[in-house]
């Protein structure tokens, strides 16, 4: 080492926390004409949820619950007990107890529990557009009975509209993105196709697009 040479020294960066697992109910993506949530008290969600899961297992399955930025509820696992899978099955059991908690009727049906797995989204090209209210007409329950069969081997999770404001109103199809959990579910509709709304679709692999390093960022 010379004294033109400074020692070098190693800094040693704290290795990045890992976000705990959890299950989040996607109450963002209930229908916009739905009455929406009263955002209550995390101590009594837990309680009610706590009470209603202990006549399903003999363990502690619930860690915690909490509300997230996107005013969806969080439900943490035992990591002792529990798994997110685990708790999602539980879906019917934890929102009958926590949906009167939340102003909202009891018949209502439970919402997205949404887990960390792996979602395989594609495009729903020529989609025919509804003559009534997109939101009220281009349901969840209605998209996953066009694309769902017996020999599914996953589920839907999530779909969206991805054409514009603009050309949604005024177009006469739409483009639809569809999100599966199961990759062979996707990749079938890729190379067969697919039906909506009694129109045959064309179906591609989702590519979401990068946005360019001078692009301004978006407010």
């Amino acid at each position: 080492m010379t004294a033109d040479c400074p020692p070098c020294h190693h800094v040693a960066h704290p290795r990045a926390r890992e976000r705990p697992p959890c299950v989040v109910i996607r109450l963002d993506r209930e229908p916009a004409h739905l009455p929406r949530a009263v955002r209550r008290s995390p101590a009594a969600l837990y309680e009610a949820a706590s009470a209603a899961l202990s006549s399903a297992s003999s363990n502690r399955l619930l860690a915690g619950i909490g509300w997230t930025k996107g005013d969806n509820i969080s439900l943490h696992p035992d990591p002792d007990t529990c798994t997110p899978k685990l708790l999602a099955s539980h879906s019917e059991i934890i929102w009958s107890a926590i949906c009167p908690l939340l102003g909202l009727p009891d018949d209502r049906p439970p919402p997205m529990f949404d887990t960390d797995e792996k979602w395989h989204s594609v495009v729903f090209h020529g989609v025919p557009r509804p003559c009534t209210d997109l939101n009220e007409y281009i349901t969840h329950e209605r998209v996953n009975s066009w694309v769902t069969s017996a020999s599914s081997q996953g589920k839907l999770r999530e779909f969206s509209i991805l054409s514009r404001p603009t050309d949604a109103k005024a177009g006469k199809t739409l483009t639809l993105r569809l999100s599966f959990s199961s990759q062979a579910d996707a990749e079938r509709l890729v190379q067969h196709g697919g039906y909506m709304f009694g129109a045959a679709c064309r179906v591609s692999h989702y590519r979401p697009k990068l946005r360019s390093p001078s692009s301004p960022p978006s407010p």
